[in-house]
Parts: structure tokens; sequence; C-alpha cells
């Protein structure tokens, strides 16, 4: 049988990284999201660490950054950016799935991007793009919702599902 993991992501106003600590150090079966970094952030900014924090390397638990965006370039650049010195995370997360309405309508990434699956499967390349520069390959992921706005039937769903799988 094989072992089952946690995954703690964050959740607005409970699952603050004081808590997602808590439980990485409880279990090491404990996988570990970060909040949302927005891809142009994390390309651009000067503070960086204290945004998305440090993998932690004393700590054994998967760490897991999601990042949010549109752009193609920004993505697959954030993805480099994430797996390198001084981040080192385990896995990038191309979040699908944030409704906020500042992230989703305005900015047009996090869940509006289940409805333009073109622009998701161009960032996913991206990533992947950057990915094949590393010597040790690090997972890209998608988290996404079953559905967004009215679009919330199996066909929707498995369209993006088919969609994205040859990324």
């Amino acid at each position: 049988e094989q072992d089952k993991e946690l995954h703690i992501a964050p959740l607005l106003d409970y699952s603050k990284h004081e808590f997602r600590k808590l439980f990485s150090i409880m279990s090491t079966r404990v996988t570990v999201w970060t909040d949302m970094a927005v891809d142009e952030t994390v390309v651009h900014s000067k503070r960086l660490p204290d945004l998305v924090g440090v993998a932690q390397s004393n700590v054994p638990n998967r760490q897991i950054c999601q990042i949010g965006g549109s752009s193609p370039e920004l993505c697959g650049q954030a993805f480099q950016i994430l797996t390198s010195d001084p981040y080192h995370y385990d896995e990038v997360n191309l979040n699908m799935d944030c409704p906020s309405q500042r992230v989703s309508h305005e900015r047009e990434f996090g869940a509006r991007l289940m409805t333009k699956v073109q622009v998701a499967y161009q960032v996913l390349e991206s990533m992947q793009k950057q990915q094949q520069h590393q010597h040790m390959k690090k997972p890209i992921s998608v988290k996404c919702r079953i559905g967004v706005d009215d679009n919330d039937d199996v066909e929707f769903i498995s369209n993006i599902i088919q969609c994205l799988l040859p990324v």
C-alpha cells in the first residue's frame, strides 16, 4: 500500500505560514504549499524571500510553490527562479484555481485560465522549457477547480484535461 500524504495549502485567514510549519514538523508525510505568488512579482520583486520564503532544507517535507499568472514568459522565468538558488522548491504548481475577482477577472489568471486553455497550455509549455535546462527535473503541476462560472459539467473539465495533457 502506498503511503498517503496530507497536503497543507493556504486557506485565507486560517492556514498561515506558522500553521503549515507546525504540520510539517508533526509529520514527514505532509506536503506544504506556499501562498500563490504572482509571476510578475516572482520575476521583479526585490523582496522575494519575504514573499515566498525559501524552501526549508532542514525539513523532510515536500514543498510546493504555487504561482499565478498568464504570461508564458514570466511564468517560465518564475519557474526557473523558484527551483534554483536560494529557493529550491520541490515542485511548482500553476494555480488555475483562485476564484478571487482581483486575480481571476482583473488579471485574468487563476480560475480564469480554465476558460483560456490555450493560454494555460502556453504557460505550461514555457515552464517545461525552463525545466529542460535543469539537472534535477522539478515537477510542474496544475491545480484547478472542477468548474468555473457556469461551466461545471464533466465535458468542460474533460476538455481542459485533454488540452493540457500533452504538455
